[in-house]
């Protein structure tokens, strides 16, 4: 008998009281009453409506984040730029703003992972002995391509705040489904801007492909 009390519980969910060996010495187990408690066909199906909610909206979260990030990357850059400009203006100076593959030497290749802010004496893209360096960091993550007058791959700001190169730096796409990517534009005064551009202009201007 209690190897049919130890059943009966195993199985459901039941009433204590009912089964309290002392309370009902003379009941026979068949005749317990067991209160079981299963899932209704109803709340099947509300979790699985719940669940084909949340598989649909998965790519669509994950697209919101990757935006996201690139937006906070974008800021960051922006940041780093009107850094560089507003230096020249308070020291009086030409600052360089390039990326560089050793924290050293400036380079075309702005995917490398750090970017350099320096005061360039001798103007040979270095960060030697005679230059005044200012910031060393590391470069947002993404893919970035920068565009600027006469096909240079490094900007840099007068004493003034005006840029002597000015142009576009983009950042690629994170997300094979955005449609857009972040840019920022940079123009002769040394003003700089954000805004998104379609991927189909990204592509005709061969960028981020």
């Amino acid at each position: 008998m209690a190897t049919l009390f130890h059943y009966a519980c195993r199985s459901c969910r039941c009433d204590p009281f009912s089964l309290h060996p002392t309370s009902h010495p003379i009941v026979h187990a068949a005749t317990l009453p067991v209160r079981c408690q299963g899932i209704t066909l109803l709340e099947l199906l509300m979790a699985l409506a719940i669940l084909a909610m949340l598989a649909a909206a998965t790519p669509a979260v994950d697209q919101w984040i990757s935006r996201n990030r690139a937006t906070s990357e974008m800021l960051e850059m922006y940041r780093l730029v009107q850094y560089a400009r507003s230096t020249a203006v308070h020291r009086n100076e030409v600052v360089t703003l390039c990326g560089s593959p050793d924290g050293a030497l400036c380079s075309r290749d702005w995917h490398l992972p750090e970017l350099l802010v320096f005061i360039d004496q001798n103007d040979n893209r270095l960060l030697d002995a005679g230059d005044t360096p200012l910031r060393r960091t590391r470069l947002p993550g993404g893919d970035w391509h920068w565009r600027a007058s006469a096909g240079r791959d490094y900007l840099r700001f007068r004493s003034d705040g005006s840029a002597v190169e000015w142009g576009r730096l983009t950042q690629c796409p994170q997300h094979p489904r955005s449609a857009t990517a972040s840019q920022l534009v940079l123009n002769r005064v040394g003003r700089a801007y954000l805004k998104r551009v379609d991927r189909a202009q990204l592509a005709a201007d061969g960028l981020c492909l």
